[in-house]
């Protein structure tokens, strides 16, 4: 990640990439004691005449945002929010730290979000997460179904101590359960351990379980005939073909 502290660095920062072939910008965090990345009209000005200047694909980690703030994201050209909903209210408490916030709150805003454009908002929810129930995990990925988003995305929790055993059926399981349900994309994100990706990645594209997948293990791509695009895995699909796409070694194959 780049920093960009303040608007003058942001707009400077920006423009130098899109000189080196950039194409599209993530804005995140840190992020404030309420879970919401502090991006102001400032900096949201800023990104309004860099749109118009490039013409640059923006997205942003807004965090807990307001309705309001929603309104401001959309109306400044913000191409799309990756939007985490947490899968319980005791990950809520202890793995994030607010203690204060609902699941409620969460699928609100993405409710309202989508009735500006189902591509505007992409919900991502962790899994297999020591503070939350295969169960729990269900219920929430029911709910942010409901309000058939264009792509949902899931996260695997990374432990804290590396090579830590992950339940791996659990995982797939909880993706088959998303997929079979969800109307839209189901997206398997950047955020899974290294340690488990040769296996998972495998199973879920055999098995067709995603319509995504973030930085797949090479194994996978030597073995897979997948078509590779230089972006994020959330990326609405009317700007793809802004990329660049490769096809991955395993489309030689036969």
């Amino acid at each position: 990640m780049i920093h960009a502290v303040g608007p003058k660095k942001l707009y400077d920062v920006v423009t130098e990439l899109w000189k080196k072939g950039t194409r599209g910008i993530l804005l995140s965090g840190g992020f404030t004691k309420d879970g919401r990345l502090p991006v102001t009209r400032a900096y949201l000005e800023v990104i309004e005449k860099l749109k118009k200047e490039l013409d640059i694909v923006f997205s942003i980690h807004s965090g807990l945002v307001d309705r309001e703030t929603i309104d401001e994201l959309w109306s400044h050209g913000i191409d799309y929010i990756d939007f985490e909903i947490p899968p319980s209210q005791r990950y809520l408490a202890e793995t994030k730290n607010l203690p204060h916030h609902n699941i409620d709150n969460y699928l609100d805003i993405l409710e309202y979000a989508l009735g500006y454009d189902r591509e505007f908002i992409v919900p991502h929810i962790v899994i297999a997460s020591k503070t939350a129930t295969v169960q729990e995990e269900k219920t929430v990925i029911d709910r942010i179904i409901q309000y058939d988003p264009a792509r949902t995305t899931i996260l695997v929790e990374i432990p804290m101590k590396h090579g830590e055993p992950i339940d791996i059926d659990r995982v797939v399981k909880t993706i088959k359960y998303t997929r079979l349900r969800n109307r839209g994309e189901t997206i398997l994100g950047c955020m899974r351990p290294q340690w488990i990706k040769n296996t998972l990645d495998s199973i879920v594209v055999r098995e067709d379980l995603v319509d995504r997948i973030a930085v797949p293990a090479r194994s996978v791509l030597s073995r897979y005939c997948i078509e590779t695009i230089y972006a994020c895995c959330s990326i609405p699909v009317k700007y793809i073909n802004r990329f660049p796409k490769t096809k991955s070694p395993g489309c030689r194959e036969g």
